[in-house]
This record gives C-alpha cells, sequence and structure tokens, in this order.
C-alpha cells in the first residue's frame, strides 16, 4: 500500500508535551515508526527519540559536527547565531530523514506563528491547551495567545485540540478560514493521582495513563 507520511506539530502548555508523547506512542507504532522532538528530563538526548528510544550521544555528536558549517554559514548571513531550538530542530529534521522518517512529531518550542516548527510542511496541528504563558510573545490574554497558536494551522490540513473557551472558538474560527479540518477532543479526567513516582490519570471509560512528571496539571 505503500507508506502514507504525516508529519504533526504538537504545541501545549503547562508541560505537556511529554505526557501526550509517550501516550501517542503505541498509536504510532500501530502505523510505523515513532519520531519526536520533545523536552528532556535528565538527557539531551531525550529531545530527538527513534521509536521511543533516545538517540546516542555518538550519533548526536555526529550530526552536530555535520551541520556546524551551514550553522556558521547562517550566522553570516544573518548576522545572529541560530537558536537552542532551531538548531536542535534541524538536527532533529536531518536525523529523522536519515532514518526514513515515517510519522515525524514535533513539539512547537514557543508555539504559534513564530515558532521555528512553522518552517516545517506539517500537515496536523494538536494543540493541547491554551493558558496564559509566554505572554511576553504571545499575547496577554487566552484570546490572544490563541490567535498565536492556531496561526500555526495549515491551509486544507487539520488541527487536534483539546482547548476549552474561549480558545477554542478561536481555533475553530481560524480552521475555518483555512478550510481546515477542527477536532476537538474533550476526555475529562476521572481521577488524577499524584505521587512521588509521577502523575496516574484515571479516564471514565477505566483506561489509565501514567507519567513521571509531577502535578495534577497534567491530567487537564
Amino acid at each position: 500500500k505503500g507508506v502514507v507520511r504525516q508529519e504533526l506539530n504538537l504545541l501545549s502548555a503547562d508541560g505537556r508535551p511529554l505526557l501526550v508523547m509517550a501516550n501517542m506512542a503505541p498509536v504510532f507504532d500501530e502505523a510505523g515508526r515513532l519520531r519526536a522532538i520533545e523536552g528532556y528530563l535528565v538527557d539531551i538526548t531525550e529531545r530527538i527519540q527513534v521509536n521511543g528510544m533516545p538517540v546516542s550521544h555518538g550519533e548526536l555528536e555526529f550530526w552536530i559536527e555535520t551541520i556546524r558549517p551551514a550553522l556558521r554559514r547562517t550566522e553570516g548571513a544573518v548576522g545572529t547565531k541560530p537558536t537552542y531550538f532551531e538548531t536542535l530542530l534541524a538536527l532533529a529534521v536531518i536525523i529523522f530523514r536519515a532514518h526514513d522518517v515515517h510519522l515525524p512529531l514535533f513539539e512547537a518550542g514557543m508555539g504559534g506563528r513564530h515558532s521555528a516548527t512553522a518552517v516545517l510542511p506539517l500537515s496536523v496541528q494538536i494543540i493541547t491547551n491554551v493558558a496564559l504563558d509566554r505572554m511576553s510573545r504571545l499575547g496577554r490574554t487566552i484570546h490572544e495567545i490563541a490567535e498565536e497558536k492556531s496561526g500555526m494551522v495549515r491551509q486544507g490540513q487539520m488541527v487536534i485540540t483539546s482547548a476549552a473557551e474561549p480558545a477554542l472558538s478561536v481555533i475553530r474560527a481560524t480552521a475555518k478560514r483555512r478550510s481546515a479540518r477542527c477536532v476537538v477532543s474533550h476526555v475529562p479526567a476521572e481521577t488524577i493521582k499524584v505521587s512521588w513516582q509521577g502523575t496516574r490519570i484515571l479516564l471514565p471509560d477505566g483506561r489509565s495513563y501514567s507519567t513521571s512528571l509531577i502535578g495534577t496539571h497534567q491530567g487537564h
């Protein structure tokens, strides 16, 4: 049947991308191979994973040296060094290509139209929620931040969100203007259990999810 290639971009708040990516992994394993760029807790190699496993230090060092000349040329052309996130994103794209990417999943940096991931040909945007974060860059209100984050939605593509109002109306309006399909997923947690080992989320249908990240906000 061939390989269906989809590129997904994850925009979130409150540190939830790790949980979302971990819970999506089984779905990706059924369809192909998971690739993810994400925040890390212990080691920088956690930022770029292949089938749930961080790339090796050796591979990361190899590709850093490979792209170093391009980074220097970019600095010379625009007068400023690529940011830490931009460099990691470039590494992720190259490593994904080297591993024959089927289903890449990227976490946005700042989120919104000015995120480095905005340059990628992404076909699905995932906006888990909209909160008052990075207000100096994204906006002073939920409405303004939702406008920025939904600015990543592509013409004729798809956006998946669990955002609540008033952000949800903004995201829906952007999707409508761009003829994009908007999928809303609201599955409220029945129980959220937090311990020093992490957070466990129980859903009404009996499913449960766990993360080593601590905080009740992981389940909302």
